[in-house]
């Protein structure tokens, strides 16, 4: 005895639909990871480039306000200048050298970003 369906309620052409389906949402969330992983590259190149910047700019603000620091330590010594403007631009060169070493730090943190979207 031999059982033969001849209808199968379309059973087989929805599997093969199914199925298709099924590859080209597996295909658009492949390309989807692609892309979202070429674009956190991307930013993280963006943030380290900047942060070096930032480094470049507090350098040459750091590197500022100790010249002038020291041009008011002479200018106190002479006694052409006063205490609080030595305390003044004490305060300016520590704080310069506060933002430089913040950005240091930035600057890391965004190499550290970089090198895992690397995936180093």
């Amino acid at each position: 005895q031999v059982n033969v369906p001849i209808f199968d309620g379309f059973d087989k052409r929805s599997k093969i639909e199914r199925a298709k389906i099924q590859k080209l949402t597996t295909q658009n969330q492949i390309k989807l990871l692609e892309e979202s992983i070429w674009l956190e590259i991307q930013n993280t190149e963006i943030d380290f480039e900047n942060a070096k910047n930032r480094v470049r700019e507090q350098e040459k603000n750091m590197n500022l306000a100790d010249r002038i620091y020291k041009t008011t330590q002479i200018k106190y010594k002479e006694g052409v200048g006063s205490s609080l403007e030595l305390s003044q631009a004490e305060q300016a060169l520590f704080q310069a050298q506060n933002n430089y070493n913040r950005a240091l730090y930035e600057a890391i943190q965004a190499k550290i970003a970089l090198d895992s979207a690397l995936g180093k």
